[in-house]
């Protein structure tokens, strides 16, 4: 007999034709190898050559060709070596016994050796399986990126289930990504709406994966710790049924390690742009104080140089007196915008408030002197109710706010135009509103103007660095309020401020009402 090593296909498998030829070969050459020493040889040693053969048989091809083998063998031994030869006669009612032993022997033999094939067999897959599932976990450890998980995944599916794969992945806003050019090997193009529906199908926790198949395509969702990730598209071949068990567990753990791998990516690229972004935000804040530092000594000794040299106003010719002036008027302005740098940079470093209870009308009307300059060729009017609460907050940032938003209407509307700040309780919270009626704001830039450095396109025709509002922002949020921008109906741009309401000490209240 040839074969020296077993199959390594399933045991369990059903045996071809040419398995049974092989049991009944081998009994054949066993008793054409015994017939010669039939003179010398006892018959319980020919017995056991013959369950010799069974026990090779079962272990390279079976339980059932080995059951043939012994069956087989019990009726060549009877036939050839039990007297009288040649015959299936028996003398001896003894014999009878022996074929008897002789054949349960054989199949508990026959038995026995498939199973511990088959546990072999088992053994080896879930070797495999070990071994697959651990190169599969140290290169998905490796990937920095989806493209790489998809790369790690697809050689694996293919050597493992002898599949093709599809991995669709999830954007920023949860959504399913599926590429209109998306298409698996050899079963054309995926099924967006069944893959959208596996993805949010709720699964209770422990619940193993469901298989949903849709044109001989297997759908599973990529079911991370946190959420689900995308979904796997898996196009199994006719050869490897992964309904199986052993091949669905496997199967399960693959799915887990490349969802868990689609995460910790995600979570790192989450991870390196809040980084980049932190790094980004502290070099600004540090360029942002260290050069309104550095410029604020200079700027007020130019100031101070050019008040000196205006108070001599008379001895000098009337052009000097203009260029002084202009002077004053440019180290003034960008003293201001160096103030600007250094309350953005006061603010996102985390400013410890000063909070007092202040009249509202007290401190718009400190930001409107700062201002009047700026406002001489507008419209201001004030209209806050008699009855309004006090509140509190820090009132040099608050005043910084009204002050900023006043310059940004003074800058943005045309001159002789009208700016109204009202003011009432709404909500539990008191809301303010700066209403101008200039050209008002562009379309889909009501959140952007916020932004730090963003001017838009009108900025562009106005000085300034795009601080302004930023700094408005960040003074209401410090002060656990919003502020939004938006466009009036009526023409012009409102800008709404909405601050907590406390509830003022007795005293406060006391003394507001007595104050004259």
């Amino acid at each position: 007999m040839s074969r020296p090593l077993p199959r390594d296909d399933d045991p369990d498998r059903h045996p071809a034709w040419p398995d049974f030829a092989w049991a009944v070969a081998g009994v054949a050459f066993t008793t054409l190898f015994a017939s010669p020493w039939r003179p010398t040889l006892e018959l319980a040693n020919i017995v056991m050559l013959y369950l010799l053969v069974v026990v090779v048989v079962a272990y390279l091809f079976g339980r059932w060709p080995a059951t043939v083998a012994a069956v087989f063998g019990v009726a060549a031994f009877d036939f050839f070596f039990v007297p009288p030869q040649f015959s299936f006669a028996v003398t001896d009612v003894q014999y009878l016994l022996t074929f008897a032993v002789m054949l349960a022997t054989g199949l508990v033999i026959a038995h026995l050796t498939a199973r511990l094939r088959q546990q072999a067999w088992q053994a080896r897959q879930r070797e495999r399986q070990s071994t697959g599932l651990y190169q599969l976990a140290r290169t998905l450890s490796g990937a920095i990126s989806d493209e790489q998980i998809a790369e790690a995944a697809t050689p694996f599916f293919a050597r493992s289930f002898g599949a093709r794969v599809l991995i669709l992945l999830c954007d920023q806003q949860g959504e399913l990504v599926v590429p209109e050019a998306a298409v698996l090997a050899g079963f054309g193009p995926v099924d967006a709406n069944m893959a959208r529906a596996v993805l949010v199908r709720d699964l209770p926790p422990g619940e193993r994966l469901p298989t949903v198949e849709a044109g001989g395509v297997l759908f599973l969702p990529l079911k991370a710790p946190m959420r689900t990730r995308g979904v796997l598209l898996l196009a199994p071949s006719d050869s490897v049924p992964v309904a199986a068990t052993a091949q669905r567990l496997q199967l399960e753990t693959c799915v887990a390690l490349i969802a868990i791998a689609v995460e910790r990516v995600h979570f790192v690229t989450v991870a390196r742009q809040a980084t980049v972004h932190m790094e980004g935000e502290r070099l600004r804040t540090t360029l942002l104080s260290a050069l309104s530092h550095d410029l604020r000594t200079p700027l007020t000794a130019i100031l101070g140089s050019a008040e000196s040299m205006r108070l001599d106003g008379p001895a000098l010719p009337a052009g000097h007196m203009a260029l002084i002036d202009a002077v004053r008027d440019q180290a003034r302005r960008t003293g201001e915008l160096v103030e600007n740098m250094l309350d953005m940079a006061r603010l996102e470093s985390g400013v410890r408030l000063r909070s007092e209870w202040q009249p509202l009308e007290e401190i718009v009307g400190s930001a409107l002197g700062a201002r009047a300059a700026m406002l001489a060729a507008h419209t201001v009017t004030v209209a806050l109710p008699p009855d309004l609460p006090l509140i509190e907050c820090d009132a040099t940032l608050i005043e910084r706010l009204f002050v900023n938003l006043l310059e940004n209407a003074a800058k943005f509307t045309p001159a002789g135009s009208a700016i109204n700040i009202t003011a009432a309780v709404e909500d539990g919270a008191i809301c303010i509103r700066v209403i101008d009626n200039g050209p008002g704001i562009e379309h889909g830039c009501e959140a952007l103007i916020f932004d730090k450095f963003e001017r838009g396109q009108a900025g562009a025709r106005t000085t300034g660095l795009g601080l302004g509002l930023a700094i408005c922002r960040a003074v209401v949020e410090v002060h656990g309020g919003s502020i939004r921008a938006e466009n009036a109906q009526a023409g012009g741009a409102v800008f709404s401020i909405r601050l907590p309401l406390g509830e003022p000490p007795p005293m406060a209240e006391s003394t507001r009402q007595a104050d004259p």
